[in-house]
């Protein structure tokens, strides 16, 4: 102190940004699939940062955010702040529709040839596996092998959850009947048709 010394020294010190504290919350917690991306409305628990802005203080990322799952919100601070809070939201499946899936039956009438018929299904990406069964009409048991022999069969369809959609249970899809003739039958027939 004058007048025993005089001069200055310089001193220096470091302001460094300052963590996000709190967390946030979403306005939204699910969404069914329905193929887009799904970004909830959220808002900061910390109420002095109502002043903060978007692209200036923080910025905000969507992960896993279209397909069924858990999908994440993310508030990174850039700036005046830093580190990150983060929320999860869940994307259910959704509901399997008829136009998501296309089955294809044996003919109504077969006549015997020894072979297997079975039915079939196209699906759709995201859709689970179809898996037939068949009973013999006005029995219970089902038979998960393709028939072949003589008999007049209903097929049952059941669908599987698949990555987007839920599945189905076994329901109803259709009947075909595989006949055999014997020897005076198609003595009949020719006769007939002659």
């Amino acid at each position: 102190i004058f007048p025993y010394t005089i001069g200055r020294k310089p001193c220096t010190f470091q302001i460094n940004p300052a963590p996000l504290s709190g967390s946030i919350e979403l306005t939204t917690s699910s969404y069914v699939y329905d193929g887009q991306q799904h970004c909830p409305d959220w808002s900061f628990t910390n109420e002095s940062y109502s002043h903060l802005e978007e692209g200036v203080d923080y910025n905000v990322t969507y992960t896993d955010n279209i397909k069924p799952g858990t999908a994440t919100v993310t508030v990174n601070g850039m700036g005046n702040h830093t580190a990150a809070l983060s929320q999860t939201f869940l994307i259910d499946k959704a509901q399997l529709r008829e136009e998501l899936f296309s089955i294809v039956l044996p003919e109504e009438d077969i006549s015997y040839d020894g072979k297997e018929h079975k039915a079939t299904a196209t699906v759709s990406d995201g859709v689970g596996e179809a898996f037939f069964t068949y009973t013999l009409h006005g029995e219970t048991a089902s038979l998960a092998e393709m028939p072949k022999e003589e008999g007049n069969y209903d097929v049952y369809v059941e669908i599987a959850d698949g990555e987007l959609y839920y599945g189905r249970a076994a329901e109803y899809a259709g009947s075909f009947s595989i006949y055999k003739f014997d020897e005076s039958e198609w003595q009949s027939l020719d006769a007939l048709f002659a």
